[in-house]
């Protein structure tokens, strides 16, 4: 390769490079996976995110039906929390392209309440 092709090669790179990295973000903010169950608890604890807060105790995936649970330091958009249920919900996940720094990358919003059982 002459010295004369070096400049085309290496913008052809950079201009594959930017093509993919294009691609990327704009598929960056899709749902993931569609409608993900969630069990929320019919208490919620304080915990200590950006800063303290009280947090939804849930479990979701494999962890339904266990005994851990976790910390939830989002909100679910158009769901309401009642203290003293046990929801079972179907919520789906976006992924924020350009999350705020110390926020979630990650907005939830409920599809259905699937079941809300008195504790």
């Amino acid at each position: 390769m002459s010295m004369k092709q070096m400049p085309m090669y290496v913008l052809m790179l950079w201009s594959i490079l930017l093509i993919s990295c294009q691609k990327t973000s704009e598929n960056f903010n899709n749902e993931i996976p569609e409608g993900t169950n969630f069990r929320v608890n019919y208490y919620t604890e304080d915990c200590v995110g950006e800063a303290v807060q009280t947090c939804l105790l849930v479990q979701q995936g494999s962890l339904i039906g266990s005994n851990n649970w976790e910390y939830f330091y989002s909100e679910i958009d158009g769901f309401t929390y009642e203290e003293g249920y046990v929801y079972n919900l179907n919520v789906k996940q976006t992924a924020i392209a350009n999350p705020p720094m110390d926020g979630s990358s990650i907005t939830y919003t409920l599809v259905e309440v699937l079941s809300k059982e008195e504790r």
